[in-house]
């Protein structure tokens, strides 16, 4: 999202983006001159029911004002085009319509764990936009035949994956105390049966035996709702008996300098990835 409105008003456009929280990336939109408002009335759906922690019911009950909110920015900032995000929200592309302006939805999620939902949602997805847009085929194969779906892969701008100066790659291996031997990472949300973080510990405690040199780190943190994760791969690290070799970063704002520390970036995903940032990142600072 940053990247695309990024780029979208370094081309002359006028964007505003309207998140459900404030957090990290609102100031970053505002720094890259993106307008960044928060509107309290978005409903986001999760696994655990929806942001923040409210139920199904209230949902349907959110909804209509959710909507009605989006449709008097829609009113005010009078856009030629909504772009949802994410599957998830489901208010906007409800709002594009009453405002009668055209909606893209930009799909990068997997619902192979809920294809009773994935029947009715697939359908409200295509018949509320213009465009369908897949991060890759794989996702799009979701929805099956459907005119209005393309694959459209994400970019990476080449200016965000020059080297890093030596003096930060060194501070985060210090910080994390790889500056002595070599350094192995897992990347993403912590979430047991599906970002793999199990599998990457368990494959840490046989390379530990072998290589006590190698220190492995796992980066990231559980979604809000998700912290018993956390606590259950705590407990197998202590069980394999290799706490002292794995270090939990927890989230990581110098990601670049990351990246250009650490040896191997592992990605352990045990569920299929929509598209594996992660992966592409890597290869880009130049690590395997």
């Amino acid at each position: 999202m940053l990247r695309l409105t990024t780029r979208l008003v370094a081309d002359g456009h006028a964007v505003m983006t309207v998140l459900p929280h404030d957090g990290p990336l609102r100031p970053a939109l505002l720094e890259a001159g993106v307008d960044a408002v928060v509107d309290e009335h978005l409903v986001v759906v999760t696994r655990k029911g929806v942001y923040p922690h409210r139920s199904r019911a209230q949902l349907v009950a959110d909804l209509p004002r959710s909507v009605a909110s989006l449709v008097r920015r829609c009113r005010e900032f009078r856009p030629e085009l909504i772009h949802t995000n994410t599957s998830v929200i489901v208010s906007s592309p409800l709002a594009a319509r009453v405002a009668r302006v055209p909606h893209v939805w930009h799909i990068r999620e997997f619902y192979e764990d809920f294809p009773t939902l994935w029947r009715y949602h697939r359908r409200f997805m295509t018949s509320c936009s213009a465009k369908v847009i897949c991060v890759s085929a794989a996702v799009a194969k979701q929805f099956g035949p459907a005119p209005n779906v393309e694959v459209l892969h994400n970019g990476f701008p080449e200016e965000e994956f020059r080297p890093v100066a030596a003096e930060r790659a060194l501070a985060f291996r210090r910080r994390f105390d790889v500056d002595a031997g070599s350094g192995l990472a897992s990347w993403g949300r912590i979430k047991f049966k599906r970002k793999g973080q199990e599998t990457f510990v368990r494959a840490a405690a046989l390379v530990a035996h072998e290589h006590p040199d190698v220190r492995f780190l796992i980066i990231g943190s559980p979604f809000p709702g998700n912290e018993d994760h956390l606590a259950r791969l705590r407990a197998l690290i202590d069980e394999l008996g290799i706490a002292d070799r794995i270090v939990l970063t927890g989230d990581v704002q110098d990601v670049k300098a990351a990246y250009s520390s650490l040896d191997v970036t592992i990605l352990a995903s045990t569920s299929p990835e929509p598209f594996g940032g992660v992966v592409i990142e890597a290869m880009a600072m130049g690590r395997p």
